[in-house]
């Protein structure tokens, strides 16, 4: 049969239709209340189509259709085929298949918590779907402390007073049980009754019952204490505490404790970013975010697209809560209303507030649906089919570049109040971004809690274009200048020089010295076969203008030291290029260095950072020199080996873009003044999206909406989206830094033998010496107790 004898076949009763192409393969799956009537419409020539059913109806050669009793099992039946075939035309949940949920093995005497893919009927129960594996890794992480439930994925069976794991009787715990993260169920600690309350805290907890948890916890408190089982009540006293802390960082909602989703959308570039949020007993207990495709919305395909948004998400739903507050209507509430009773199996409100608290938060969704598309913004719009080729030529043509501009570095600031403050470096390559060269930068000048973005930009920059500038050194030296090592007859100049300067200049070896010389010309008379005239003859002379050297303290200990450079020459970089080639050339991994605190910003931008031990070698010269110490720093330079085989830093880029305004530009292109380099550069200012180019007031004549400008906002939102994510983890690394980790030579193979003995920070505290010197030996021992105090 042929589509329209098919068509004519058409049964008058719910079900699903499916479109084919000449190739048979499905292209449009979609579901109807009368199958006749609903088909038939997109081939009327009195219908009105939208582009894309237009193509479909194009490309549509043949038809299917399966019959079902009711609209909302046609709905299951939809979802179902949309997932399995993902057709062509179909509006599409992106990334589903990576969809994870929460698993708690009900069935067993331990229940095990895992992270699965798909729900199954299997008496267990799940939370989900997740969108990010990641932080349902941080959430079970979270309670792992604050409930101590096993994370092993062993069966344990209760078989009588016995507890068997796997069929095998297991005799000793694993560190879990030693750092206080898990109750031990496998050697018996805990029983299956007193398990099960974790489970059910947890369950409560991921619920957003934490009302029901604190209540239980201050019963169970009561009756330990009253039992006299004093440690097992401080233990749950810090638990109640745990689970009230994080309970005032969820956001209050309302107070008549109502479970609801809210919903909102925002559309570009032919995607709908959604974003969920979960509302439960009047607590905000998560966000979602998901990506569909989709067109350009208007008012029918938005109700469209949220139709198919709320039916795809709720089949995979393992909780529906009472009432959904949506951002516009969908295509038929009532049958979806149905639909979801249906599912829940309990009556589910749709409701699209205007005013009050449910409308703003909607506003609250809406304003990080916007926030999650601007986020996502560099993959998709590396997605759209642009000729990147021809907009890097009006790119170039625009901002006036020398040459083709193939690759783009942008560099950006971040830091919250001037707490680890940090800087990126994002690389795109012909229009797309290169993650593998993607850099961060911890900020070595900045004093902690000092604000200064252009001391910052400063530093980044020239730790960034030291690699190409000292990789040709011709660019910096010229050719009145040499670099060369230090010779026999440097020695007097140096003396004499250094006693000047009041450098040191002890265990003095010139051959460990570099020096940059000046060559010099005068004019020397010379007579030519006997003739009495004189003729003028150039003669070149050298003067050396700056010197350094390494010196060797010890076998182990190398310090630089002795740098000098002449002052008429001091704004040409060579004080840094001397110290890089000459720890370059040393081959050596660490190179120490004591300096006055002034001088601390240089060296910072060569790559040293300040220690807080110096090196006993160092530390006795300098007591013997009788220095101050408070107005010295010792620096380490450590090389790493991403240092040395680093293949981005070793590329020059042909455009480099700084997310600032003027002040920003004109310290970049002071930076690069100093190492003579001639990149092109521009800024974006973030307030009007303006271009500006060094050594020009006005903004370049590029329009706002163009495609340069959207490229150019893309890369500095990608670089500023690179620095946050960083700064972030730092945060969040040294809140959670434990007072171990500043403990100068205690490695993590021993804090864990500590923690596994002492079970804790403050159990390590309170051990004596002889304890602790039998785990750790004397000397780290000592260290650790004059560092816990």
């Amino acid at each position: 049969m042929n589509l329209k004898d098919k068509l004519k076949t058409l049964p008058i009763s719910a079900g699903i239709y499916k479109f084919l192409d000449k190739n048979q393969k499905v292209i449009y799956v979609g579901k109807a209340k009368d199958l006749k009537k609903r088909v038939k419409n997109y081939f009327q020539t009195s219908t009105k189509l939208g582009p894309k059913n237009r193509k479909l109806v194009e490309n549509t050669v043949d038809l299917e259709w399966v019959e079902t009793n009711t609209e909302e099992e046609a709905i299951l039946l939809e979802t179902n085929f949309i997932k399995e075939l993902r057709p062509k035309y179909n509006i599409l949940m992106k990334d589903d298949k990576n969809f994870v949920y929460i698993k708690i093995t009900l069935d067993e005497d331990f229940p095990r918590i895992q992270i699965v893919r798909k729900v199954e009927k299997d008496n267990a129960k799940y939370f989900g779907p997740k969108t990010s594996k990641s932080d349902v890794d941080k959430t079970l992480k979270l309670l792992s402390k604050i409930f101590s439930f096993r994370d092993c994925n062993y069966e344990i069976r209760q078989e009588g007073e016995k507890v068997v794991v796997k069929g095998v009787l297991r005799n000793l715990p694993c560190l879990q049980y030693h750092i206080k993260k898990c109750a031990g169920p496998c050697i018996g600690k805990i029983s299956t009754e007193e398990y099960q309350k974790i489970i059910d805290q947890i369950i409560n907890f991921l619920k957003g019952r934490t009302n029901l948890i604190e209540k239980q916890l201050k019963i169970d408190m009561k009756e330990a204490a009253l039992n006299q089982k004093f440690e097992k009540a401080v233990k749950i006293r810090d638990n109640l505490f745990a689970v009230q802390k994080i309970t005032t960082k969820q956001i209050i909602t309302e107070a008549n404790f109502e479970q609801r989703d809210v919903f909102a959308f925002v559309n570009d570039l032919g995607k709908t970013f959604f974003t969920l949020l979960q509302i439960r007993n009047g607590k905000m207990i998560g966000q979602e975010n998901f990506v569909v495709e989709g067109e350009s919305l208007n008012e029918e395909s938005e109700k469209q697209i949220l139709t198919s948004f709320l039916e795809q998400y709720y089949t995979a739903a393992t909780d529906i809560p009472s009432e959904v507050l949506l951002p516009v209507e969908v295509e038929n509430i009532v049958q979806m209303k149905k639909f979801l009773s249906e599912l829940a199996n309990k009556q589910v409100k749709l409701l699209i507030p205007q005013k009050g608290k449910k409308n703003a938060l909607i506003a609250l969704a809406q304003r990080n649906a916007v926030s999650f598309a601007k986020a996502n913004r560099i993959k998709w719009m590396e997605e759209r089919s642009i000729d990147y080729d021809k907009l890097l030529d009006e790119l170039q043509k625009a901002i006036k570049a020398p040459q083709k501009i193939r690759r783009i570095e942008c560099f950006d600031i971040s830091h919250l109040g001037g707490t680890d403050t940090v800087g990126s470096m994002v690389v795109f390559m012909n229009g797309k971004s290169r993650n593998a060269d993607y850099r961060h930068f911890k900020l070595r000048s900045l004093e902690e809690g000092e604000v200064d973005d252009y001391k910052a930009m400063r530093e980044v920059l020239a730790r960034r274009l030291k690699y190409i500038a000292y990789d040709d050194k011709k660019i910096l030296l010229g050719d009145k200048y040499k670099l060369r090592k230090g010779k026999k007859a440097d020695v007097e100049f140096v003396q004499k020089t250094a006693k000047k300067a009041e450098l040191d200049l002890i265990d003095f070896e010139i051959k460990d010295f570099l020096v940059i010389e000046k060559l010099m010309e005068s004019g020397v008379g010379n007579k030519k076969n006997g003739s009495l005239s004189k003729k003028k003859k150039k003669v070149a002379k050298t003067q050396i203008v700056g010197f350094v050297r390494i010196k060797q303290c010890s076998d182990k200990v190398r310090e630089m030291g002795t740098l000098w450079i002449k002052e008429k020459e001091r704004d040409k970089g060579f004080g840094a290029l001397l110290c890089e080639e000459l720890i370059r050339k040393s081959k050596l991994n660490k190179v120490y260095c004591h300096t006055d605190i002034s001088l601390v910003p240089f060296y910072a931008r060569i790559g040293f950072q300040e220690i807080y031990q110096t090196p006993k070698e160092i530390e006795a010269r300098l007591v013997r020199k009788k220095i101050n110490m408070k107005e010295y720093k010792c620096l380490a330079y450590i090389k790493s080996k991403q240092e040395q085989i680093d293949k981005s830093f070793a590329s020059k880029p042909d455009l480099i873009v700084i997310d600032g305004g003027k002040g920003q530009l004109s310290v970049v292109n002071d930076v690069m003044q100093e190492f003579k380099l001639e990149i092109p550069l521009i800024s974006i200012a973030k307030k009007e999206e303006e271009l500006f180019v060094p050594k020009k007031k006005t903004p370049i004549p590029i329009p706002k909406n163009s495609e340069i400008s959207f490229l150019i906002q893309r890369i500095r939102d990608e670089s500023h989206r690179f620095a946050i994510t960083f700064n972030q983890e730092l945060r969040s690394k040294r809140m959670t830094q434990s007072k171990l980790d500043d403990i100068p030579g205690l490695g993590p193979k021993q804090k864990q033998k500590l923690l596994v003995k002492f079970g804790s920070v403050n159990g390590i505290k309170q051990a004596s010496l002889i304890e602790l010197t039998k785990l750790v030996g004397q000397t780290l021992a000592q260290k650790i107790q004059s560092n816990l105090g």
